[in-house]
């Protein structure tokens, strides 16, 4: 369980959340060096509202851009998601759009919700174009301590 804290602004003034989880992929290159960009496609489980949601822009830990450049044997981590438990249970995708490394769209869950949010992270080395497509899963249970991410490549 990995827990810190970061600042969300709601309403007028900014409070202080707290990050139960955060979902990491690490992304190893057993190719040349080259650069590297990843999107969230074909999101579900979200609320309605957001439609057809994605995250075009897949933020890269401490990078303030969509592309990373990872040296042959090299790797980088991919900072995918979080979910938070106070002062709301929430969750978010991060994203690097607007050249910053951000939460996206933040969901409020209610005290009796559950989550099952499904997506396909795929990975492009944009060097060759060549493509890696991974199926995830994000569980969020009344308990969010009892929380699971699922990650394959297929």
């Amino acid at each position: 369980m990995l827990r810190w804290e970061f600042h969300v602004p709601w309403g007028e003034r900014p409070h202080k959340a707290t990050t139960h989880a955060v979902a990491w992929v690490w992304v190893k290159n057993n190719g040349p060096t080259a650069s590297f960009a990843a999107e969230v496609r074909e999101v579900t489980g979200l609320p309605s509202k957001w439609g057809d949601y994605f995250v075009a822009e897949a933020a890269w830990d401490g990078k303030s851009s969509a592309k990373v450049e990872i040296p042959h044997g090299g790797r980088r981590k991919l900072k995918l998601a979080a979910i938070t438990r106070y002062p709301m249970r929430g969750f978010w995708f991060f994203t690097s759009e607007g050249r910053n490394e951000v939460p996206g769209w933040y969901w409020t869950l209610g005290d009796n919700e559950q989550a099952d949010i499904r997506f396909t992270i795929v990975l492009t080395d944009t060097d060759s174009d060549a493509t890696v497509h991974s199926r995830g899963r994000i569980k969020i249970p009344f308990e969010v301590g009892n929380s699971s991410f699922e990650l394959e490549e297929f």
